[in-house]
Parts: C-alpha cells; structure tokens; sequence
C-alpha cells in the first residue's frame, strides 16, 4: 500500500468550516433514520430545520481532525441515548422517553469528525452543554479543532495528527457516554 502524503498546509475559511459542519451534520441525520424508529434521536422538525437554515442547531459540537485510525478510512457511527435530567425519574418512566443526545464519529481517509448532539430544548445553559466529562476529556485529550457552532475565525489545517490510540480513546468514551440512570441521577445538579 502506498503511503499517503500529508494534506498540504493551508486555511480552511470560516464559510468551509459551516460547509464542512453542515455535511457531517447531514450524514448523521439521514444515518440516523436507519436505526430502529425508538433508537433514533432526529425527528421531522430536525430535518425541516436542517432544510430551512442549512446549518446543524447551536446545541451541537463537531470537530474535526485528522488520524492515522484505521477506524477514520471509512467509518461512521452514531449512538443515540436518553438524558434525564430529574433525579427522581421512575426508570419506566425514562425508558418511554425520547433519546435526545447522541455521540457521533464520521472517519473519511484519515480525516475524522466527532459530534456531540443534544436536542435544542434541553433546559440547561448552553455553557455546560459537555455530555459526559470523561468524553469531553477524551475529545479535548486529541488535537481536533472545533468547527461547530460557527466562528469567523480562519482554520489552520491540517491539525497534528492524532494517534491511533487517542482517536480510539476520544471515540470510546464518547460510546460510553451516559451509561445508566443511576450515574445520570448523580449528573443532575452539575448540570443545573
């Protein structure tokens, strides 16, 4: 297999990264309608949205890095999961609620997206909108730069590389985000 060569230095301009932002977001949401209808965490007023603004919502965070994963050659995944945020919550009760978060990572040679989606009317401040801080540490952890929500601020590209062992870090804490309903009852007051 021939090695690759190193994308070229250059800046991604601020209507690239709302492109780029704009794509990821799409895939996602047209991946999404192929989980079963009670995993999926899109709903029709997401894609009328979508379709309307041609821009993810502001409660969304994607980055974008590149790696040397063989995860990020072609690879997507998507896991929705169900926030609760009320520590009193009968589990039945929660289980027949919607999902309304999910994690997402979108791999194209060697070029990797990370999302981290909550529904727009999730009633908390949008500053502690981080799912999970051990997943948030895991993206923090890796060199990928935010590109959602927008800035008019230039992108330096490429990033550094991100190791294989930091983008699989990076991408398993974002699969174990929100693992049960006990730890999401601990949650609650942080994220008041």
């Amino acid at each position: 297999m021939a090695k690759k060569t190193p994308p070229m230095p250059h800046l991604v301009s601020p209507e690239g990264k709302l492109y780029l932002a704009a794509w990821v977001y799409k895939c996602l949401l047209m991946y999404d309608q192929y989980l079963p209808v009670e995993d999926r965490v899109f709903v029709d007023e997401d894609f009328t949205s979508f379709m309307k603004t041609r821009r993810p919502p502001s409660s969304a965070r994607i980055y974008m890095g590149i790696t040397n994963s063989p995860w990020s050659t072609v690879s997507i995944w998507h896991q929705p999961h169900r926030l609760v945020l009320d520590a009193g919550t009968d589990p039945q009760a929660a289980l027949a609620q919607p999902n309304n978060t999910a994690s997402s990572f979108l791999g194209i040679e060697g070029i990797y997206f990370i999302q981290q989606y909550f529904k727009p009317d999730l009633p908390w401040n949008a500053d502690n909108r981080y799912i999970w801080l051990d997943a948030q540490r895991g993206v923090d952890a890796t060199p990928a730069k935010l590109i959602w929500p927008a800035d008019n601020k230039p992108l330096n590209w490429p990033p550094p590389l991100t190791p294989f062992l930091k983008t699989e870090a990076a991408r398993l804490a974002l699969y174990q985000v929100i693992g049960s309903l006990r730890d999401l009852a601990d949650w609650e007051k942080p994220l008041e």
